[in-house]
């Protein structure tokens, strides 16, 4: 399995957006099994409503808003935070979508553990360290092929989150590495991290 590994730091959201889409594009048009395209982000700061909305309490001058068709509510995206975007042919490799969800959550789960947090899943979606979360996982599928995927809170300014009902919970307190761990991680270590983790696991749940 070869994986085609892109980079885009501190770029607008929408070029990220539009990148997502040509890859899928691509992948649809010439369909090569052995190949699969991972974008890692680290946005500039904006907001992201899901399919069935969201709710924004303030939106700051700095901040973009995108309404976008992935699954969940309002996410914030912004420095700190690395975004991890798989796009692969799930339809041409025989993975259901729920084994997909279950294995983005394991690449998070997998990688935290690392840093020696211990990473759970919920009734709510993304990955959870005690009743604090600390990763949203949202994705879109068309015509089998994926985008979107995993934010994963590194060392954000967490009151960023504030500005909004995050996925809709207004109970829901937002966690990260740096604050369970007491110092900063590097985006740049935790992406390669979770390249190596993703590639393993989905290869493994590829059926020919």
């Amino acid at each position: 399995m070869k994986a085609k590994v892109t980079w885009h730091w501190g770029i607008p959201y929408e070029e990220s957006l539009n990148w997502q889409i040509l890859e899928r594009s691509k992948m649809q048009e010439h369909p090569d099994p052995s190949q699969i395209s991972l974008l890692l982000c680290e946005h500039l700061p904006t907001i992201t409503m899901g399919k069935r909305g969201g709710t924004i309490h303030h939106q700051r001058s700095d901040t973009a808003v995108y309404q976008i068709k992935r699954g969940g509510l309002a996410t914030w995206h912004g420095p700190g935070q690395l975004a991890f975007y798989p796009i692969v042919p799930l339809q041409l490799h025989r993975v259901g979508i729920k084994d997909y969800i279950c294995l983005l959550e394991q690449t998070v789960i997998d990688g935290l553990q690392h840093y020696g947090i211990m990473g759970t899943r919920k009734n709510s979606p993304g990955i959870w360290v005690g009743n604090k979360k600390i990763a949203s996982i949202g994705v879109e599928v068309r015509q089998g092929i994926t985008n979107h995927g995993i934010a994963i809170n590194a060392h954000p300014e967490l009151h960023r989150f504030l500005d909004i009902t995050p996925c809709g919970d207004p109970d829901v307190i937002i966690t990260s590495l740096e604050l369970e761990r007491s110092e900063k991680v590097s985006l740049l270590e935790l992406g390669q991290r979770c390249i190596e983790i993703f590639t393993e696991r989905y290869s493994k749940a590829i059926k020919t």
